[in-house]
């Protein structure tokens, strides 16, 4: 294979900024863009990349599937279950096309989700093609992980991720972690659906325990609002505790927040021999070119996977490809 024919849907802040960085790869050719925005249907996917990429945004994504035969399509459309992504590509699947998805709720579906991990697995292997769910937490996840190769004992794991959101827009912080909104319309939200969950959290949890081979009885979830003077809502914080016989050996804290100072880290202590406290800074475009970027770094390992659903625990760190996509395949 000269090069990976892919086909990018969705093109909002991860989709455009992924067509971008794959338009300055060797090995990856994008055949088709797709977006349901009447605005950008029909725009010259170009505009995004500044060098005439020459590929016009079409609205139907099945139809230049069925034109241009593509290896692979990355969907970046991110509903907000991992059920509706899911059925967005079925018929992607059907026409034996690979999709690789940021939806971090499909990441590690055979823990949360067994019965829909078994449907996309049969649906893949039917169809002799690989579905992979890879995003910004599966590098987090990684970074505490490296932190253990240099221990000869560990009773806790602790890990805060704090996340400056000023990189994504107002609509965006408000559907997906309600910042911005009142308190009261933060816990209607929580309830009806309009603000999300995000138990898939929990999955860095398993991952960790399984490369740790740590048993874990009991996984808890807690999401709360951080809340300003004028009971406005400025943080969204997971919470999420692995269990060993009631004992807490794994704790996870998520922080996503419009922090004034722009702070964007991911700080993790580990109790044992020895004692680590480390902590890397970054700048505050971290949580959107991680996700974009992991998706372009995974598209080699999605390409030659054995067909089926491909858990997060079964990639291997991805790093930076800066050469020719098909010396890697």
């Amino acid at each position: 294979m000269n090069e990976v024919k892919s086909v990018v849907s969705g093109i909002g802040n991860i989709g455009s900024n992924l067509v971008r960085l794959l338009s300055e790869k060797k090995g990856v050719k994008i055949v088709g863009v797709v977006d349901i925005d009447p605005k950008k249907i029909g725009t010259d996917a170009g505009l995004l990349t500044g060098d005439g990429l020459g590929q016009i945004i079409t609205g139907d994504l099945l139809d230049i599937c069925k034109k241009e035969k593509p290896d692979l399509v990355i969907s970046t459309t991110t509903p907000t279950t991992a059920q509706k992504s899911y059925e967005e590509v079925i018929p992607v699947l059907d026409l034996g096309i690979n999709v690789l998805t940021p939806n971090m709720g499909t990441c590690n579906l055979w823990v949360n989700e067994p019965k829909l991990a078994a449907t996309i697995d049969k649906k893949c292997k039917e169809n002799g093609v690989s579905y992979l769910g890879i995003g910004a937490t599966q590098v987090q996840d990684r970074f505490i992980l490296a932190n253990t190769e240099g221990c000869s004992k560990i009773d806790k794991i602790t890990f805060t991720h704090f996340a400056d959101m000023h990189a994504f827009s107002d609509a965006s912080v408000r559907h997906e972690w309600g910042v911005l909104l009142t308190e009261e319309e933060w816990y209607e939200g929580l309830e009806n659906g309009t603000i999300e969950k995000h138990e898939y959290f929990k999955d860095g949890i398993y991952y960790l325990a399984a490369h740790m081979g740590w048993e874990i009885d009991d996984v808890t979830y807690e999401q709360l609002p951080w809340v300003d003077e004028n009971k406005k809502v400025y943080a969204c914080v997971f919470k999420i505790q692995g269990f060993q016989e009631g004992i807490c050996k794994m704790k996870t804290n998520w922080i996503f927040i419009r922090d004034p100072e722009r702070k964007y880290y991911d700080r993790v202590t580990i109790e044992g021999v020895p004692y680590i406290d480390s902590m890397n800074t970054y700048t505050p475009d971290r949580g959107l070119v991680c996700t974009f970027a992991a998706l372009a770094n995974t598209i080699p390992f999605v390409i030659k996977a054995q067909p089926g659903y491909v858990s997060s625990l079964d990639v291997p760190a991805c790093t930076l490809i800066d050469d020719e996509y098909h010396k890697h395949i």
